[in-house]
């Protein structure tokens, strides 16, 4: 799991087989696993069942 704010780290993540979480706006992360706009209020448990 990446977590990631620049396009290049995203297609890196993707590069690597790795998932990705794209912080930021969808334009600039759009290819991550998962897009949010910020880590605040963000719980793993919440993210763990949206990469399985």
């Amino acid at each position: 799991m990446v977590v990631e704010d620049a396009t290049v780290g995203i297609e890196a993540a993707i590069a690597a087989g790795m998932w990705s979480i794209g912080l930021g706006p969808q334009e600039r992360v759009g290819a991550a696993n998962i897009v949010l706009p910020n880590l605040i209020g963000v719980h793993l448990s919440e993210l763990q069942t949206q990469w399985r």
